[in-house]
């Protein structure tokens, strides 16, 4: 598959032989964001469509508790570290889950399952 979104970090992509997942990192003069994308049978049956988009953002405005919890610098540097430290199949995840814990808001975008 792919990348729909511009990516500067890949912090997972399946293998040929799999469900095709990629979960990629950007960090722009809009933020952060995690995009999770993810095609073929079980996700068609799951989401009723393929492929199905996962995007979560962070302001810029937000990432200073995330900056000094990685001990990071410059935001620019979040995507690569993002990679090497919660990179894998539920990358997306575990990240949601350190904004959580770090208090930091994040916007999720994810088109509704219409049944």
């Amino acid at each position: 598959m792919e990348a729909q979104y511009p990516v500067s970090a890949l912090l997972f992509q399946s293998s040929d032989d799999e469900e095709s997942l990629v979960v990629a990192c950007q960090y722009d003069a809009s933020g952060l964001h995690v995009f999770q994308v993810s095609a073929g049978e079980l996700t068609q049956w799951c989401f009723e469509e393929s492929p199905h988009t996962v995007s979560v953002s962070v302001d810029p405005s937000e990432l200073g508790s995330l900056l000094a919890y990685l001990r990071v610098p410059d935001a620019a540097l979040l995507p690569p570290l993002l990679a090497a430290a919660y990179g894998g199949y539920d990358a997306a995840h575990r990240v949601r889950g350190l904004l959580r814990r770090l208090h930091i808001p994040y916007k999720v975008d994810e088109r509704p399952i219409a049944r």
